[in-house]
């Protein structure tokens, strides 16, 4: 069991940034700072505050650039150089305040942040119509990641900005040398070696095996197509805990059946459990995930998992939050977010802003964890093994992974294309009900399916499942977790 501690810094007597969510940051290890922009505020409105924390002062800055940035939220910030004498990073995507101007839409913004320098310089890249028409279609909570090998940005995924939306699984590239786009693939149906089409979901370069690795994101499907955009019970959320793979040496996308983690959790969870909008970054040889949401929020204890890029083994993370005085406790609710951001900076983690799952609210509070978790139990597991257990428990039992190829099979299981739970037998007129198979969010609308079979080969009880939850959401809560997917 991994064990991260992390800390809530306290910064008092200076102007702190709006609370926001959906921005978009990034980390300069030469100025010792996390840069935010963008993100919408508490009133689901965008933003264009573009302000700067130093690691080193504890200390926030507003930083003023040469023109106005457009407001937006949705999109995604990569850094493409970082020296000492200046700092560069490049804007692109989502929800803008110039709707109606395509050219601004679509247009990449590089920040250029020159040592001593007052003002950041805002440059345009797409500065021809051949870039400009090549351009991906417009775009929010897709990803975006910087190939420093390659000198290439690349963009996947994501959704269209206006209701209904369409999901994207298209691929594209944008060099920075050429300053052009390319198209690597448009969008892919029904191909279990390809990410299906998703919004909300995270990206990464693993320099080491030269590849970008895909996890988790969702989609939605209106249930009845007559209903109106806008009726939020008149869709199905899909989300996923997937991971898949795409090679820069082959060009080539493959689908990582990962190893689940040995103990099953208190859910009976040997996997993360499906989320979107959370976090992923690189450490060392892991990939870390971080918060999201899903049906209810993701909750404080499934907020952090790591997956192991050489073994593809996964390990659910415990978390203790060290208060003033160095007293440990189990991490409160509060932790649980999304729509944050989440930089490594050297041997930290600096999480900043989201929403809180439980209330909604919009924060703006930096949030910092030791990036190299250490065996051990948290109090509440120590406090929680003390206890004697419940006879009757209807806790699951709990399941150990005795081998590799063992873990792997069951759970490829968990991905299995939805059947017809009763089927008729040629002779007779009695019905076999054969054994119902709980489908995985991956082919949950395979186009296979016989559509007069039972919804598109949906099952039609889990949709009235999610369907209920979603209405006892939306009269329970005091926000809106889908408000800004819809805007």
């Amino acid at each position: 069991m991994s064990l991260f501690s992390y800390s809530t810094l306290s910064i008092d007597n200076q102007q702190l940034p709006i609370p926001v969510t959906h921005l978009s940051s990034i980390y300069s290890s030469s100025r010792n700072s996390v840069i935010i922009f963008g993100g919408e505020d508490a009133d689901y409105l965008w933003t264009n505050q573009l302000m700067e924390f130093s690691l080193t002062n504890k200390t926030w800055t507003t930083l003023n650039t040469s023109e106005t940035l457009p407001m937006r939220d949705g999109h995604q910030c990569c850094l493409i150089s970082d020296k000492s004498e200046q700092v560069e990073f490049i804007l692109y995507g989502g929800s803008t305040s110039t709707t109606g101007n395509k050219e601004l839409e679509v247009q990449l913004l590089k920040l250029t942040i020159k040592k001593g320098a007052k003002t950041v310089q805002v440059e345009k890249l797409l500065k021809d119509s051949k870039a400009l028409k090549s351009a991906p279609p417009l775009r929010r909570f897709h990803s975006m990641i910087y190939n420093d090998e390659k000198k290439e940005l690349v963009i996947f995924g994501g959704r269209s900005l206006k209701e209904p939306a369409e999901y994207y699984n298209d691929l594209y590239t944008f060099n920075l040398e050429t300053k052009q786009w390319k198209m690597i693939h448009d969008n892919v149906e029904d191909n279990e070696e390809v990410p299906s089409r998703r919004a909300g979901h995270s990206a990464v370069f693993d320099r080491d095996h030269s590849r970008m690795i895909v996890f988790g994101g969702f989609t939605k499907r209106k249930l009845d197509e007559e209903g109106e955009d806008e009726d939020m019970s008149n869709y199905l959320f899909i989300y996923y805990n997937d991971t898949y793979s795409y090679c820069f040496e082959t060009n080539e996308w493959s689908r990582l059946f990962t190893v689940p983690f040995t103990e099953q959790d208190e859910d009976g969870h040997n996997l993360p459990t499906s989320r979107e909008r959370h976090q992923a970054l690189i450490n060392g040889k892991d990939m870390l995930v971080l918060g999201g949401w899903s049906y209810g929020g993701v909750t404080t204890p499934d907020f952090l998992y790591k997956l192991n890029l050489d073994t593809l083994y996964w390990t659910k993370c415990e978390l203790e939050l060290l208060k003033d005085n160095n007293e440990s406790v189990s991490a409160p609710e509060s932790l649980a977010r999304y729509g944050h951001t989440c930089e490594l900076a050297n041997d930290k983690i600096v999480i900043f802003g989201g929403r809180n799952c439980t209330n909604f609210e919009c924060l703006n509070e930096i949030l910092v964890f030791d990036s190299q978790g250490k065996k051990g139990e948290s109090k509440k597991r120590l406090e929680m093994a003390k206890k004697p257990k419940m006879k009757n428990s209807r806790k699951p039992p709990t399941k150990t992974v005795t081998n590799v190829e063992q873990a792997m099979k069951e759970n490829a299981m968990r991905f299995d294309s939805p059947k017809s739970p009763k089927e008729s037998t040629s002779t007779g007129s009695s019905t076999e009900e054969k054994p119902k198979k709980k489908f995985g969010l991956k082919n949950i609308f395979n186009k296979k399916d016989d559509k007069n079979s039972s919804g598109s080969g949906l099952d039609m009880q889990e949709v009235l499942a999610q369907k209920n939850k979603l209405k006892k959401t939306e009269k329970t809560s005091s926000g809106d977790p889908w408000k800004s997917v819809f805007k």
